[in-house]
């Protein structure tokens, strides 16, 4: 998508590869070609993608379909 193209696009590898791992290998392929050739994208872009993906979260959380399991070192998407 490219919401997450945007959003992954300088992000730390480590986040990077959460992502891939939770994917199928020919989608984290796919991603990473998107960000590859998405180019230069402002801040302020990237920061507008990540709210919507936030946002989207939220929604499918309050309709209960994901879960997310919360613990005091790191959030997790069921």
């Amino acid at each position: 998508s490219q919401f997450l193209a945007k959003v992954l696009k300088g992000a730390d590898e480590a986040v990077q590869e959460k992502f891939y791992r939770n994917m199928s290998k020919r989608a984290a392929e796919m991603l990473k070609e998107d960000i590859e050739f998405i180019g230069p994208i402002r801040e302020k872009d990237r920061d507008e993608a990540r709210m919507k993906i936030v946002a989207t979260i939220k929604a499918l959380d309050e309709k209960g379909e994901i879960v997310i399991s919360r613990n005091t070192e790191e959030d997790y998407i069921e």
